[in-house]
This record gives structure tokens, sequence and C-alpha cells, in this order.
């Protein structure tokens, strides 16, 4: 059942966080308290960084995601997918630790698996988008400094 490595289950485990504090409109934050009640072995550095970090990212987040995604607003976007982003792109930014390709296999790979026929290919682009040259964030060093404050690694 643990087949999966490690850090895709919490990825796998950080998106049912993210998805359902999105469905449910709740604060992230108070549903990870929750699922970590139940699920204990998910409180790790990792998932906290992760969960946390998209917590008090998301108003930006949202902004690069909307600005790079054509003809779609973030609520037309598919639960899955929107929240998959959110969670690539902070990883990208601000997990300096995390190589970028794997951020965006990591991301392709469970819209694939969890998301629509499309979504692999939608996440790819989004993420393509936002990394590009143009935009100035082909690095996870690009963040401000202002940006950076708060993650601690």
């Amino acid at each position: 059942m643990n087949s999966l490595p490690k850090r895709h289950r919490q990825r796998k485990f950080v998106l049912d966080i993210l998805y359902q504090a999105d469905l449910l409109e709740r604060k992230i934050k108070d549903v990870l308290t929750e699922e970590l009640e139940h699920k204990k072995e998910f409180r790790t550095d990792f998932v906290m960084s992760l969960v946390e970090g998209v917590a008090e990212k998301k108003e930006y987040i949202d902004d690069l995601i909307q600005e790079s995604s054509r003809n779609w607003s973030l609520e037309r976007m598919s639960i899955v997918d929107r929240n998959i982003l959110r969670m690539a792109i902070y990883e990208i930014l601000f997990m300096e630790d995390i190589p970028l390709k794997v951020s965006i296999n990591e991301a392709v790979e469970l819209a694939k698996t969890y998301g629509t026929d499309e979504s692999g290919r939608f996440v790819n682009g989004i993420l393509g988008n936002i990394i590009s040259p143009e935009n100035g964030l082909s690095s996870p060093d690009s963040g401000s400094e202002q940006e950076r404050d708060g993650h601690d690694q």
C-alpha cells in the first residue's frame, strides 16, 4: 500500500488538505490540524512547510496562476488542478532544496492521477508559463527577501 515514495505520499496528503479546504471554503491550517489528529505520520517538516507556505502565500500564488493561465480563471479550473498548481508553485519559488524538475514532475504526475485526462498537460503548461525566462521566475531564488521571510529550511 505504501509502495509510493515518501515525498509523493506527503504531496498527496498536502493535496488532500488543500482540496478539502478549497471545496469546503475552510482555512487551510484548520483542515491540516484536524487531519493530523488522525494521520500523525504526515506531521513532517516537509508537509508542515508546504501546507503553511501555501496558506501564507496563497494570494500571491493565485495571482501568478491567473496571470499565467490564458483564458482560464481560477474559478473555472478544477479544484484538483488549482491546488496542485498552488503546491507546485510554492515548492518552485520557496523550497530551494527541491529541484525544479522534481516539483514539476510531481505536479504533473498528481494531475494525471487525480485530475482529468487533460490535467497533466494543463498543469505542465501553466507551470511552464510561470517559470519561463520572460517571467523571471525560472529560478527558485527569484523571490524577494521579503517573500522568503518566514520560510525556514
